[in-house]
């Protein structure tokens, strides 16, 4: 029985457009209200006899595929208030080609199809409601092409961005360690140490603009690679503080255990004393445009481009603080394998770090004041060395 919250629902579909008053009466003499108020619940099974035509009133429905006799069925659309099924049903006896069943509770409008297909001649809202039927269906199969259209273009610029990150984090990759295997080489001797200095940190700074050039080939790109403020850098520069102090007094904590139990360092000062000459200062800058270049490389580029790799994996972001720190620490190797371990472990803070903010900034200069207090306050550099 349709009452009159159903006849106000019913009377807005589409399909009823344009029908004068008797077609319209005689139609809802035609049609049965179904409440259904379960979850899951199916309406219509794939494979049955298709003896009614549904409209949907409220609520939602899931739309059901097999992928093959017997096999698991897939959800490949869902349906909601205005929307119908079942009306190939209208013209000739079929079975479904698909199950549809109850995502909420839902109210809709049957219409057995039986005598509709019989005796067409006798429904005086047919003609109208066919001709606004063709008009929907129109309507709907424009909105999927344009849908399907999108999906293609998404899929390939999904596969154009794969390819480019891809490329992306290979030169960063090859690029870095060709770095670290340079300096390995160049100090294996004094006489090598010089020049090979001078060609390594050469290759440094042709792979940072090299990167940079990627970077900006791609609209947006340097911004989502960590070139930009952090919406919230008050609490990025907050976070900085707190993880740089904790690393200063770790780094500071282990130089201290060591000079006091391991009988070769225990003529080490704890402070050693800093060159504030010019060429103190050189190296000084030097150090600092180094290692703005790294968290270029490591975290702007390779974790940023890890993380879209792996970004189907739930522990993605996790996996490619990981991967790049893995690199990271290999690029100190050349100095000491205990120096690499201490930057793997400093890296994953900073990985953490970018990977909240999704800025260069704090990093930076965590990594600046880190490095500079260990290597050139701290002297850990010399110390390692002699292990």
């Amino acid at each position: 029985m349709i009452d009159e919250r159903h006849r106000l629902l019913l009377a807005k579909s589409e399909l009823l457009r344009g029908l004068d008053e008797p077609a319209l009466a005689a139609f809802m003499q035609q049609v049965t209200i179904v409440e259904l108020q379960a979850a899951n619940a199916v309406i219509v099974r794939e494979g049955e006899d298709a003896e009614n035509f549904y409209m949907i009133l409220t609520g939602e429905a899931e739309v059901l595929k097999r992928e093959s006799a017997g096999g698991q069925e897939f959800p490949i659309a869902t349906l909601g208030p205005g929307e119908h099924f079942g009306e190939t049903a209208l013209f000739e006896q079929i079975k479904r080609t698909a199950t549809i069943r109850t995502r909420t509770p839902m109210t809709l409008v049957m219409l057995k199809t039986r005598d509709v297909r019989e005796n067409p001649q006798s429904h005086c809202w047919l003609p109208g409601f066919l001709l606004n039927l063709a008009r929907e269906g129109a309507t709907r199969l424009d909105r999927r092409t344009n849908l399907t259209v999108q999906g293609l273009r998404a899929e390939a610029d999904g596969g154009r961005r794969v390819v480019a990150l891809n490329r992306f984090s290979s030169v960063a990759i090859v690029g870095l360690s060709l770095y670290a295997v340079s300096m390995a080489f160049a100090l294996r001797s004094a006489a090598t140490a010089g020049l090979g200095g001078v060609l390594c940190n050469g290759i440094y700074v042709g792979l940072g603009a090299l990167l940079i050039w990627m970077m900006a080939k791609r609209e947006g790109s340097l911004r989502s690679f960590g070139v930009r403020i952090a919406e919230d850098w008050r609490a990025e520069l907050r976070e900085t503080l707190v993880a740089t102090g904790l690393l200063i007094a770790l780094v500071t904590g282990l130089k201290l255990a060591l000079i006091q139990t391991v009988p070769a360092l225990r003529g080490f000062e704890l402070i050693t004393p800093l060159d504030l000459g010019f060429a103190g200062i050189v190296i000084v800058l030097g150090y600092v445009v180094f290692m703005v270049l790294q968290e270029l490389c490591v975290r702007g580029a390779l974790q940023s481009s890890l993380e879209q790799v792996f970004g189907a994996d739930p522990r993605g972001a996790m996996l490619a603080i990981v991967v790049s720190n893995a690199l990271f620490a290999a690029l100190h190797a050349h100095v000491s394998p205990y120096l690499a371990i201490m930057t793997f472990a400093a890296g994953l803070v900073w990985g953490k770090l970018f990977a909240r903010h999704r800025s260069l900034l704090g990093v930076s200069i965590s990594h600046v004041v880190v490095g500079l207090w260990a290597l050139r306050v701290l002297g850990f550099s010399e110390i390692l060395r002699g292990f």
